[in-house]
């Protein structure tokens, strides 16, 4: 008997047979051949995920790129690729000082980084992770001292001028799709992302982060204080499972569980790379807008019959 596995891409749903490659990206990863899109492996097929003769559709398993992380740093005006959650090894870094000398926030799209800067109130589209290539800019309505996040449609950021959260269309155009005030909630929005259903985002008026229903309504999921962890939390993201942050009171990196849990499964400290770390993402970007493990990510197997 031979086993022949094919992998359905997530980007451009075409189906192509699996072949597993070791080098070039530090860790397994497969590449689809009709888009060159490419995923982690951690995971291996065997027979016991195989029924004769009929395919089967695992929705379990986790297909997704690096668990890296993005972040910026305010005081060396960096955008920084910290290796995987998290190690103190910067892979990557790029001065953008000559760009805007105030980065906030930062994410990841799958190719490229979209970031804010509060010195020129704009966002920025930058090419890869990173290149000294600026894609796309665009002056946008309010981006003080707030971050960005991707939702693989539209742009969501925040802005503490008017205390909102905005969906903007695209990357980027000049039109507000939605916005939210959320000065009754925290006067001093900072990290903003999307987990595919939900807007989670911090704030430092009242040292919290916050689970936004959608995009956005009124409504609180749910929130956590993390003052006694960093009484300044300054950017958040997610990654499918738990929930990552950063804080400039004590120059940290935090991977908390879940939304929200008090556990803090994991820290690091970064002071000595930029004291003001702003904004944070995860390379895990299909898990982070809920298209990874639990979306429509398939892996199909096939048993076929050698023949004689």
């Amino acid at each position: 008997m031979a086993i022949e596995v094919k992998i359905t891409c997530c980007k451009c749903k075409l189906t192509y047979p699996f072949q597993m490659f070791m080098e070039g990206k530090g860790l397994p990863y497969i590449e689809c051949p009709h888009c060159g899109f490419g995923h982690v492996v951690n995971f291996m097929p065997t027979d016991n995920f195989v029924q004769k003769h009929t395919p089967v559709e695992v929705t379990t398993l986790t297909l997704a790129d690096s668990d890296d992380t993005p972040w910026c740093g305010k005081t060396e005006g960096k955008l920084f690729l910290q290796s995987g959650q998290f190690t103190s090894t910067v892979k990557k870094s790029e001065a953008i000082i000559g760009v805007d000398n105030l980065p906030t926030g930062i994410t990841y799209d799958g190719t490229n980084s979209p970031w804010s800067g509060d010195e020129r109130d704009r966002l920025y589209l930058q090419s890869g992770q990173f290149t000294s290539t600026v894609k796309q800019s665009l002056g946008a309505k309010d981006v003080s001292d707030g971050d960005i996040s991707w939702d693989g449609t539209n742009t969501p950021y925040t802005g503490q001028a008017d205390d909102k959260l905005y969906l903007s269309s695209g990357q980027f155009t000049s039109t507000i799709k939605d916005s939210e005030d959320v000065s009754g909630v925290d006067e001093k929005p900072t990290g903003i992302s999307w987990d595919g259903t939900d807007t989670p985002w911090c704030g430092t008026a009242d040292d919290k982060l916050y689970l936004q229903s959608g995009q956005f309504t009124s409504t609180i999921k749910d929130s956590e204080a993390v003052n006694a962890v960093d009484a300044d939390p300054t950017g958040i993201s997610w990654d499918g499972t738990n929930t990552l942050w950063c804080g400039n009171d004590d120059d940290k990196l935090y991977l908390t569980s879940g939304q929200f849990t008090s556990t803090v499964k994991e820290s690091e400290y970064i002071n000595a790379i930029d004291r003001q770390p702003k904004g944070i993402c995860t390379n895990q970007y299909l898990l982070r807008i809920g298209e990874g493990a639990a979306g429509p990510v398939y892996a199909h197997y096939y048993q076929q019959q050698q023949a004689a």
